[in-house]
């Protein structure tokens, strides 16, 4: 009697070691694969891909890699556990049925997420921004960190972490698409004389054109853009490489100020007349204080 209760016990221990045995075997089979996959993914982001045709502009091939990983991450996910449960003894079609009906209650409870994935795949295919673009979504400005299938991350220039939904992403200004334009005002004295100050703006372009990295071509001096309470103002736009339009920008500001300087051009401050009504009266002839007295008393 013993020796049944022995044998089953140790029958029960091996079918159950063997079991867990082959669960183990299963999830590492699928770590493998995430893990080799995931090997290749980022071969093809860095453009080292030893497939023809498989390297591809580095931002957007890193963009799509991490999208893929992170859809490849779920899938291998849910094929261990459907495999597993298949392995215990779970039908096959009873697990169809429970992923069908779980399928629908998400698709149910879980609009937004389904809008943010399908979301997610537009701006993958409609190359609208990659990893490492400067784009500016609502009032947020930054650097594209991550982008899956259902999040976008953006870096701020403060530091500050973005973590944007797809779906709530709507339009997109996107900085670095092929050249951006780097744009300068400046301020003059009215008292200046205005053809002469054209005139060392275009000959500090020229300049610029040619010892300024980053441009693609010689800044141009559009004209005036405002009169202003105190100021003429005067805009200079240059067109430059992608990324490079603020510093571009700073170089532009301190030569041009620079040259001002050595021309005597004088580069005004807010001004303010204030009027003294009591001056205003001191300063009336007597014969109109008198009228002005003589009006007053009649009343």
């Amino acid at each position: 009697m013993n020796f049944n209760v022995t044998e089953k016990i140790f029958s029960f221990l091996s079918g159950g070691l063997k079991k867990a045995i082959m669960c183990a075997i299963i999830i590492f089979a699928c770590y493998l694969f995430y893990k080799i996959a995931k090997k290749m993914l980022n071969r093809m982001a860095e453009g080292k891909s030893s497939f023809p045709g498989m390297n591809m502009e580095p931002k957007k091939a890193k963009t799509l890699s991490s999208i893929s990983e992170n859809l490849l991450k779920f899938f291998l996910a849910f094929i261990a556990i459907f495999s597993i449960l298949v392995y215990l003894g779970v039908p096959a079609t009873s697990l169809a049925a429970v992923a069908g009906i779980g399928t629908v209650a998400i698709g149910f409870g879980c609009q937004s997420l389904a809008k943010d994935m399908v979301s997610g795949l537009f701006i993958t295919m409609e190359d609208q921004f990659h990893i490492g673009d400067m784009v500016k979504i609502k009032d947020i400005v930054g650097t594209v960190e991550k982008v899956t299938m259902r999040t976008t991350t953006i870096r701020g220039a403060d530091g500050t972490q973005y973590i944007i939904p797809n779906g709530d992403i709507g339009v997109v200004a996107n900085m670095c698409k092929e050249y951006m334009y780097a744009v300068v005002v400046v301020s003059v004295a009215y008292e200046e004389n205005l053809d002469r100050v054209m005139e060392v703006l275009n000959d500090e372009m020229d300049k610029a054109a040619v010892t300024v990295p980053g441009l693609v071509e010689r800044p141009t001096v559009l004209g005036i853009s405002d009169l202003g309470a105190s100021s003429v103002d005067i805009k200079i736009t240059a067109k430059c490489m992608v990324k490079e339009n603020l510093g571009i920008e700073r170089q532009l500001r301190y030569r041009i100020k620079n040259r001002l300087d050595a021309e005597g051009i004088s580069i005004p401050f807010p001004q303010m007349t204030i009027h003294n009504a009591q001056n205003v009266l001191e300063e009336k002839p007597h014969e109109e204080l008198k009228e002005m007295t003589v009006l007053k008393g009649e009343e």
